[in-house]
């Protein structure tokens, strides 16, 4: 019987943290072929606390947004992961139900039912108390935002990339996982501020690994295809 590589509390994240995957359905297949890479898809590590659910509650409270909804007998705070997608059947342990767009999920679980390649790359640094808060206020408060479609094109098709990115106004009512995980980064961890703002539809999975190779360690892969299945 063939088994999974050992995706589960062997795996060391840190807030910070990008997970990046290569999938192999046919969604992923066309951003492959779209982008000239393996890479289809990637998202943020960061530590997700009670006390900060409870105060992103409060943000959205006066905006008649949705609360998060965590299923608090079972909740316990940690590293989770947060991503950007249309593809997960597993509900969102913040909201109760599957979604398509932003979510948050535990991380063994995600790498664990994955079917497909996943590599990790961790910060040089570690993010202080005061970054790390940041990137989590900045991750919950995007989690239920709705997927970005258009940008996620745009990102996966690098010949209409150059040509279509000027005649799209800046959307944040929608994210596609880039999107979510390289502008809270840059909006938690100092150093990377000198960068410019990220502007939608101009990276792809694949581009993740040139943006940050000078503050991240290269990519370790930490879950490899299965032998045997295509």
């Amino acid at each position: 019987m063939k088994r999974h590589p050992r995706t589960t509390d062997s795996i060391v994240c840190r807030p910070g943290s990008i997970l990046l995957f290569s999938g192999r359905g046919m969604v992923s297949r066309s951003i492959q072929i779209g982008t000239c890479s393996c890479l289809t898809h990637c998202g943020v590590c960061a530590t997700v606390t009670a006390e900060a659910i409870r105060a992103e509650n409060e943000r959205r409270e006066p905006l008649d947004r949705p609360p998060l909804v965590p299923n608090w007998p079972d909740w316990h705070d940690g590293l989770k992961f947060i991503e950007s997608t249309t593809l997960g059947t597993r509900a969102c342990i913040l909201q109760g139900a599957p979604i398509s767009g932003v979510q948050c999920h535990e991380i063994p679980t995600r790498i664990r039912e994955f079917d497909g390649e996943v590599w990790v790359m961790h910060l040089r640094e570690r993010l202080s108390r005061d970054e790390s808060a940041r990137l989590t206020a900045g991750l919950l408060e995007d989690v239920g935002t709705c997927y970005d479609y258009r940008g996620a094109l745009l990102s996966a098709t690098i010949w209409l990339k150059h040509g279509l990115r000027a005649a799209r106004a800046a959307d944040r009512h929608t994210l596609y996982c880039c999107e979510v995980g390289v502008n809270r980064l840059q909006k938690a961890f100092s150093t990377l501020r000198q960068y410019r703002p990220l502007e939608p539809g101009t990276l792809a999975p694949r581009d993740v690994v040139p943006w940050a190779e000078q503050l991240y360690y290269p990519m370790a892969r930490i879950k490899a295809r299965i032998k045997g299945k295509a």
